[in-house]
């Protein structure tokens, strides 16, 4: 069977694939926001850098770095968040279509299913992809 064309193909995996697609997006437009203004204040305190005294300078300059260290925390969590995340659903998804799998191995007598990429050469007939992602389909609507 091949469980990437499952998870990729089905309902329920599209479902998943486009709700963490649209989290990381979301994300990602967050950090870039976020990053863009630091940048431009880094600019602008280069900027001034001639206007300003050197005790002010370095104070602002000692803010900003707080600043881009604390974006970079922020980024870190955001990142592990979305880890966790996409392994929660992941395992939620293979623990829905886990009971189908056992009765459909018990229906159909069958004693072991392989993922497909861990198999060097095989008879096409033996491959159950197809059967299964109709199987999954039709149980998780």
């Amino acid at each position: 069977m091949d469980i990437d064309y499952i998870f990729t193909k089905s309902n329920l995996g599209k479902k998943i694939i486009l709700s963490l697609s649209e989290e990381n997006k979301t994300n990602l437009n967050l950090l870039k926001k976020e990053e863009n203004e630091l940048i431009k204040n880094e600019k602008n305190l280069i900027n001034k850098k001639k206007i300003l005294s050197q005790t002010e300078f370095d104070s602002q300059l000692t803010e900003l770095k707080s600043q881009i260290s604390l974006f970079k925390k922020k980024r870190d969590n955001l990142i592990n968040e979305f880890e966790t995340r996409k392994n929660n659903e992941i395992k939620i998804f293979f623990s829905k279509i886990n009971p189908i799998l056992k009765n459909y191995m018990k229906e159909n007598s069958i004693k072991i299913i392989v993922d497909k990429k861990n198999i060097l050469i095989g008879e096409e007939t033996l491959d159950l992809t197809n059967e299964i992602f109709d199987l999954i389909n039709n149980e998780l609507n």
